[in-house]
């Protein structure tokens, strides 16, 4: 429940939303309390022929004569000699009990004296002189307090809405910002799909709780105490034989809360999963439907779905459980009531097994009037049953979501960063070593030089570490051993966001989004000058292409580029890198998916592009190769070679076989 505080602890911003919403509860529970007080002058005053006035009279003289039955010397005078003489009867009755409760009985009498006689000067002037008057604004009183009751529902509604929403739009943000900024291994480890419903899931849960405590949880409860109050003020004792029942059903409620946290938590995951399942087979369908494999994929997402079908069906079971709880207790009550009051009235009694349970004999209008406010508390009561669920389900979300938000970052800023050199400098890799897991060993002791300006190929079998290698460079990730340093300064004194501008990664898998192409080029330079966004375009080889699409640069290319061929991605990537115009430029397998001419072109417009930059290429293209001043041969994650093309080709067993390789594929294509 503690990071379902934390989350609620947001509605802070919204104070005045929240106090116009408890205002609004407040109103609703004294309007529904008043609807139900009117069934007492139905049942008392008008069906039996009265007006208010002459009620008032009656019950006037009635209390009188309840004064004058206990004994009171001073009746005659009035309430005010009654007073008087209390003081030296309670003196006695300090020592005398049955003393004591007449007494008790008599202050009670007289304050209702009292105040009957303060009102009846009023009700004389202004109520109804006729019985039917009296129904007529008895049922405009209803209607106008549920139109006004009505209108309070919705404005809370409205407001509550806005404060719930409120925080989940600030919850999906910070999560969003702390998705973007976690370490790449952390979002590895979850998967697309568990991270996207946490974004949508967990904080829509979050939203629903929050929406139930400043919504129902307080509306209800305050229309209950407003029922229970009433009925306590009718009779009390009666009221407390009613809510026997109560101990019974929180027992029940405690039994059954021990069974829905693990089912729900269950359930939480499973979604996740579901959503994992679903992104990862709409990303990859091309490769599902090639290699035939749609009966497993369906499969394995029907079985994923159907776990979370029971557990979702066995939450709505427990659910329901609270609910018939709930409705038993509000049952339980009205009919313990029944017995109880059915008893006192019907056989004008005041006690119970002896046990005094009314000051007077109770009328069959109090007793109608007592059922009417104890079976109004049954409806708050009831929307009070999944309140349990709501808050249970808020409280596992906030702690899925608060486990992200406050894993530690392991790429983290310096507090006081070094500024960035403007051009290219030395890069150095010193002894690095580096695993994705603790008991792995992706980089052994990795050294190499790298001169300002430098062009470097970095070739090897797959699995090698060549990637790896590079990722190390924008700190994606640390090294878990040695250092890597730019300028003779370790990457760790520098910002994390320039140092990803100083670097450029252009890799295999082109990263394009569902926006024009303008838009693709210039992701992440800003506001770029059209002209410019088209020098880049031209360079690059993809001007050709782009102006022969129907809107040129304002075509929209697709989820992921699809609109677009495999070698029109790559180029755009390309462009995208030489409009960055970065000081280090890794160019990752960035010509595999390029036809011979486009790949003629592209090596053209590199030559021209990497002056005066340090670049670094994972490849094994002969063209690209020919770009690189020294080649760096990696096998099992460390450097075994290193040098030009010619004095590998002599030197190196594992170049000379990649070399060659090399050459059959392109024999065989040309073939």
């Amino acid at each position: 429940m503690k990071n379902l505080f934390r989350a609620v602890r947001l509605v802070a911003q919204y104070r005045w939303s929240v106090v116009m919403a408890t205002l609004c509860s407040l109103l609703i529970a004294l309007t529904w309390g008043s609807n139900l007080a009117a069934v007492y002058p139905f049942v008392e005053v008008i069906f039996d022929g009265q007006t208010v006035s002459s009620w008032s009279a009656q019950q006037t003289e009635q209390l009188k004569t309840e004064l004058a039955e206990l004994g009171d010397p001073a009746e005659s005078e009035g309430p005010a000699a009654a007073d008087a003489e209390l003081a030296p009867q309670s003196n006695v009755a300090l020592t005398d009990p049955a003393q004591l409760e007449t007494a008790a009985r008599r202050e009670a009498i007289s304050q209702r004296l009292r105040l009957h006689e303060a009102a009846q000067p009023w009700i004389d002037a202004y109520a109804p002189t006729t019985p039917f008057g009296t129904l007529a604004a008895v049922v405009a009183f209803v209607i106008s307090m549920t139109v006004v009751r009505c209108v309070l529902l919705g404005m809370n509604m409205v407001l509550v809405t806005r404060v719930s929403q409120g925080v989940v739009f600030r919850l999906q943000n910070e999560l969003f910002r702390s998705l973007l900024s976690s370490d790449l291994a952390e979002l590895n480890r979850h998967g697309t799909g568990a991270l996207a419903s946490r974004v949508n899931y967990e904080t829509t849960h979050i939203g629903s709780t929050v929406q139930t405590l400043i919504g129902r949880m307080l509306r209800e409860p305050l229309k209950l105490a407003t029922c229970v109050a009433g009925a306590a003020m009718v009779n009390w004792r009666l009221l407390i034989v009613s809510l026997l029942v109560c101990p019974a059903a929180m027992f029940v409620l405690m039994r059954i809360n021990q069974s829905i946290k693990q089912t729900t938590l269950r359930a939480m995951e499973g979604s996740a999963g579901l959503m994992n399942q679903l992104v990862q087979s709409l990303t990859y369908v091309k490769a599902i439907k090639s290699h035939n494999t749609e009966a497993p994929e369906r499969r394995a997402v029907r079985e994923t779905a159907a776990k979370l079908y029971q557990q979702q069906v066995r939450i709505t079971w427990y659910d329901a459980l609270l609910r018939g709880n709930n409705e038993v207790l509000g049952t339980g009550v009205v009919c313990l009531s029944l017995l109880a009051g059915g008893y006192l009235v019907l056989g004008e009694q005041t006690h119970i097994f002896g046990i005094r349970m009314s000051g007077s004999q109770m009328t069959f209008s109090t007793l109608v009037l007592f059922y009417g406010l104890l079976l109004g508390a049954t409806d708050p009561l009831r929307k009070l049953g999944g309140v349990h669920m709501n808050i249970r389900l808020g409280a596992l979300a906030a702690d899925r979501l608060y486990a992200h938000l406050d894993c530690p970052r392991k790429i983290e800023e310096p507090k006081n960063p070094r500024a960035l050199p403007a051009g290219p400098v030395d890069l150095s890799f010193q002894k690095v070593s580096f695993g994705y897991r603790s008991d792995q060993t992706v980089l052994d002791e990795i050294s190499v030089d790298i001169q300002a300006g430098e062009h470097i190929a970095i070739v090897g079998a797959n699995g090698s570490g060549k990637s790896t290698m590079m990722d190390l460079l924008p700190r994606f990730y640390d090294p878990r051993d040695g250092e890597v340093l730019l300028d003779g300064v370790s990457l760790k004194e520098y910002s994390v966001r320039d140092l990803r501008r100083y670097v450029t990664v252009v890799s295999q898998q082109a990263a394009l989004f569902d926006d024009t192409i303008a838009k693709n080029i210039a992701y992440g330079c800003g506001s770029v000058d059209p002209e410019r966004i088209r020098q880049a375009a031209e360079q690059s080889h993809a001007l050709e292409f782009i102006e022969a699409l129907p809107n040129g640069f304002d075509t929209t290319i697709g989820e992921h580029g699809n609109q677009l061929s495999g070698g029109q991605r790559q180029r755009l990537t390309l462009a995208r890198a030489i409009l960055r115009d970065s000081p280090l430029i890794v160019l990752d397998e960035a010509t595999s998916q390029i036809d011979p001419e486009s790949e003629r072109l592209i090596h053209e417009a590199l030559e021209t592009f990497l002056q005066g930059r340090t670049a670094l290429m994972i490849t094994h293209r002969l063209s690209t190769l020919t770009l690189a001043d020294r080649i760096i041969v990696m096998e099992q994650g460390k450097i075994t070679a290193t040098g030009t093309h010619d004095e590998l080709i002599h030197a190196s067993e594992a170049y000379r076989t990649l070399h060659q390789k090399q050459e059959v594929g392109i024999k065989s294509i040309a073939a």
